[in-house]
């Protein structure tokens, strides 16, 4: 199953939606203040072996979002980042 990660500074969440993911995030960044925020695409992954279960991101490319002054917030592509999770 594919979902959408989301983080805003300490704020995280997962999204069935990439649109949604993006309103999510931003409406985070504006009440938390957050000056960025990251979208990533993910796999659902269910605990086959185990009862664990998680999310591994899809090596795409995420999205970073930047808040300007008054509010506006404006996203831009950018290269999966190998190191870097958003749940």
């Amino acid at each position: 199953m594919i979902v959408w990660l989301w983080s805003t500074g300490s704020t995280r969440g997962v999204t069935c939606d990439r649109e949604k993911a993006f309103t999510a995030a931003a409406l985070s960044m504006q009440g938390a203040g957050a000056d960025t925020a990251v979208v990533e695409q993910a796999h659902y992954i269910t605990g086959v072996d185990t009862l664990a279960a998680g999310y591994q991101k899809a090596d795409a490319l995420r999205w970073v979002a930047s808040r300007h002054p008054g509010g506006r917030v404006t996203w831009r592509l950018r290269p999966p980042a190998p190191e870097r999770a958003a749940a």
